[in-house]
Parts: C-alpha cells; structure tokens; sequence
C-alpha cells in the first residue's frame, strides 16, 4: 500500500527495482509475484515495470476472486526503463 500523496512519484517503481537486484544479487532466475485481478492499479505498475502475466488461480482469495500471477527475470536490466 502506497499513502494517496506518495502515488505517481515512483515510489512502487523504485521498490521493484530494488527487489529485482536484490533477487539477481542472490542468484535468482525471476522475481514473481500474485495481485488480485480487481487491483487495476497494481497490475498497470507491474505490467509498466515489465512483468508478465504468466497466469491465474482461480478463488484464490477468501471472497473467491482470482489472483494475477506475474513473473520477471531477475537481473538489473530486466526492468523496462531501467539503467544498466
């Protein structure tokens, strides 16, 4: 969760590039991660940071909505827009 004053100042962004190098620093393939498929917000970060969408799991949440399975590389350059 990301204050309503801090959203569009790259903050989610900055956050995932640190969790991509830390995953590559320890010799990760890929970093992967769930979001619920009604988490627009979250999906359009991950999505703009160069996850992909590698699948679902259907009821996965209590109330019975599905989660978004996502996955990226885990190496410093594997971030769109990221410096290498």
């Amino acid at each position: 969760f990301t204050a309503p004053e801090a959203r569009g100042q790259g903050v989610g962004a900055a956050l995932i590039a640190r969790a991509i190098d830390e995953a590559a620093r320890r010799s990760r393939r890929s970093v992967r991660l769930e979001v619920r498929e009604s988490n627009t917000t979250a999906r359009n970060l991950y999505e703009r940071c160069g996850f992909t969408l590698r699948g679902r799991r259907e009821n996965y949440y209590g109330d019975g909505e599905a989660a978004c399975l996502y996955e990226i590389p885990a190496a410093p350059s594997a971030m769109k827009g990221a410096s290498s």
